[in-house]
């Protein structure tokens, strides 16, 4: 028979695997079915409406400068010194992880864009336009899989609080970004998050044996 402390800890040691893989990916799933049911979201067009209020010439070029941070010529580079860092430094594993977790997420980002075929709002003229498919959003989902990779290879040191904290600023900046742009609806950039979540959550739990594991300190 069980010992009677061994069912909480198994069931705490799936938590991780609920929260951080089966949720996402059931909300990227509702979305994703939503939209190909219905065509789109009451609230998507109004937030857009509601987000450009803010709108100046001024604001705009700040926000085109933050959101290519995310961009394919920013982003690719950033993924791809932190992952030679890492080999440089005899981590092989968590090189691989971070750099499987950023071009992963952009060649899942790009195949559902293909299934999906969803256009961009055209509500005003954007001042960063975009002609590729809007569903899911890009920039969103690699800022929060570049953010999340981070945070777990952090996670064990004392850089964990900082670099969670600015993890999830960012992502939620380049999100609002792609939103304010005028290029994505809201629904876009959730998908996008959940979806970036589940694969570098998964991923993770791949490689590594415990959330512990793929730290700045493991060899």
């Amino acid at each position: 028979m069980s010992h009677p402390h061994t069912l909480p800890a198994r069931a705490r040691s799936f938590l991780p695997l609920i929260l951080g893989v089966l949720l996402p990916l059931f909300l990227f799933a509702r979305l994703a079915r939503e939209l190909q049911e219905d065509g789109g979201f009451t609230a998507d067009k109004p937030v857009l409406l509601f987000v450009h209020r803010w709108a100046t010439p001024r604001f705009d070029r700040a926000v085109v400068r933050l959101t290519n941070t995310a961009g394919v010529k920013i982003m690719p580079v950033m993924a791809l010194l932190v992952s030679l860092g890492l080999w440089r430094t005899r981590r092989p594993r968590q090189a691989a992880f971070f750099f499987l977790s950023v071009a992963g997420s952009a060649a899942i980002m790009e195949t559902v864009k293909r299934v999906m075929h969803r256009p961009r709002p055209s509500l005003w003229a954007s001042p960063a336009p975009e002609k590729d498919s809007g569903f899911p959003s890009g920039h969103s989902m690699a800022s929060v899989s570049f953010g999340l990779a981070s945070t777990f290879l952090c996670w064990p040191t004392r850089w964990r609080g900082p670099v969670a904290l600015t993890a999830g600023v960012y992502s939620l900046l380049i999100g609002l970004s792609r939103v304010y742009l005028g290029v994505h609806y809201p629904s876009d950039v959730l998908a996008a998050w959940t979806a970036g979540i589940a694969w570098t959550a998964g991923l993770h739990r791949v490689m590594f044996r415990s959330p512990a594991e793929p730290s700045l300190t493991d060899d």
